[in-house]
């Protein structure tokens, strides 16, 4: 593992390509989104043309839902409407009719906040407005605007928009009869349980939560605070149900630590990648996970505690964490606050996820590709409905869900990269590996390469049944 010595400053990517331009619709949503999640909020990305804008539809989904949902206005061009030079910015192509969508806001309209369209340049400043003033009320999320390149050719004179008159919508007061019925089921309840959905998108939540949770706890074994009767006469069994629940925990530790011992055959599975990882990554790491079917085991491994460290797909759409872990890493280093980054995701995933463009931008952040040899989600959900029978003991083949041969996903990620990474001489660091042995070194070859300003692409073959 990497000496216990303060850790050098990481590098900025305000050098990447990234900011000079982003050649896939879907890089653009997600890595906006991404920076969303981030400490600062990040410029508005665009997309283009009907087809470009289809493909980014999953990537709205994920804005509209991960924690809460998030701030993003998009913007997309309209074809032109006119003929023959009859106003500027008429048709001068054959495209301007192939792809001129009868309804194109309606592709996006289900996934969005709020959608519109400039009729005229008079109003452009006023539909912005309006936009944001959705995107940024509760419940936050993207807004879609559009306008034919006859409206955006217009000429007008500057005027000034009073911008305060179109501010977010402020909470609304709890009214006083709600805290009571409030306080009233969590005093009566026998097991009272919170819901914490996706109030991790405010990182003071978890104290506040913890503070309730001590709260209502000493409401339950103080008997003159007189919660009921019927929990004061059963405090001793509540105090031997704190007991077993105190061991059990204590032992929740050492049984996951047990799941992750490397295996006599030196093969890889999911707890020991994510032990390992745990231990060569920097203890603030910002995790960016897209990888369904051991996302849980991999959290058991990690064991992620700091609000913020633990970004997942909240869509359902496949492909997000690609952009996004790179729209995270730009929005930390744009605070001045860089944070290493670490995307984990699934191999099916990762083809989705446009790595030929994500690679491109040289981003300096390290990527686990689990190897699953497929879709596994889809096996998965099928045994969850059907036990015994042909397709509970079908293989990935036999399902139409392999993905064998196997591409070289870190050899994409090297190519697409190119000769030299950025400013850096050299390509990104691309890796394979298949066996316990050879884990701890690639990984810390991995992280000492991103320390350096340069990308990672460690693929992890699992030996999955």
């Amino acid at each position: 593992m990497l000496p216990s010595k303060p850790p050098p400053s990481l590098p900025s990517t305000s050098d990447s390509r990234i900011q000079e331009l982003s050649i896939s619709p879907d890089l653009d949503v997600s890595a906006f989104h991404g920076g969303r999640l981030g400490p600062r909020n990040r410029a508005p990305p665009s997309c283009h043309r009907a087809r470009r804008r289809r493909d980014a539809s999953p990537r709205r989904r994920h804005a509209q839902c991960q924690h809460g949902a998030r701030s993003i206005l998009i913007f997309a061009g309209l074809c032109p409407y006119s003929e023959a030079g009859s106003l500027l910015g008429a048709r001068t192509e054959y495209q301007h009719w192939l792809q001129d969508a009868p309804d194109q806001k309606s592709i996006v309209r289900q996934y969005c906040r709020y959608v519109g369209e400039f009729r005229t340049a008079e109003t452009v400043k006023q539909t912005v407005a309006r936009a944001l003033q959705f995107a940024k009320s509760d419940p936050k999320g993207p807004v879609y605007l559009a306008g034919a390149r006859e409206v955006m050719a217009e000429s007008l004179e500057s005027r000034k928009l009073d911008v305060g008159k179109y501010g977010p919508t402020g909470p609304g007061a709890l009214p006083l009869s709600a805290v009571r019925t409030i306080v009233q089921a969590l005093l009566e309840a026998k097991s009272p349980l919170v819901i914490t959905g996706y109030s991790g998108r405010n990182h003071s939540c978890p104290d506040q939560l913890v503070q309730l949770s001590d709260l209502i706890q000493s409401l339950q074994i103080n008997e003159y605070l007189k919660i009921s009767s019927r929990i004061t006469k059963a405090s001793p069994v509540y105090e031997e149900r704190e007991r077993l629940r105190v061991e059990k925990h204590k032992k929740r530790p050492s049984s996951i630590a047990a799941l992750a011992i490397s295996s006599p055959d030196r093969s890889l599975d999911i707890h020991h990648v994510g032990a390992t990882l745990r231990d060569a990554v920097p203890k603030d790491t910002v995790f960016v996970v897209e990888a369904a079917t051991c996302a849980m085991a991999l959290s058991d491994q990690l064991q992620v505690n700091t609000p913020g460290s633990w970004l997942n797909s909240g869509g359902a759409g496949l492909g997000w964490s690609g952009g996004a872990a790179m729209g995270v890493k730009l929005a930390y280093d744009a605070a001045g606050t860089p944070k290493f980054v670490c995307q984990v995701v699934g191999d099916g995933t990762y083809l989705f996820s446009v790595p030929g463009s994500v690679y491109w931008t040289a981003s300096s952040t390290i990527t686990i590709v689990a190897r699953h040899f497929g879709w596994n989600a889809p096996h998965q959900s099928h045994k969850l409905v059907h036990l015994e029978g042909a397709g509970s003991r079908a293989s990935n083949k036999d399902m139409y869900i392999s993905l064998e041969p196997s591409p070289d996903y870190s050899g994409i990620a090297k190519a697409a990269a190119g000769e030299n990474f950025g400013s850096l001489k050299g390509s990104l660091y691309a890796a394979k590996v298949a066996n316990t042995e050879d884990l701890n070194r690639v990984l810390d070859e991995a992280v000492k390469e991103v320390r350096t300003g340069r990308g990672a692409v460690v693929e992890v073959v699992l030996n999955v049944d």
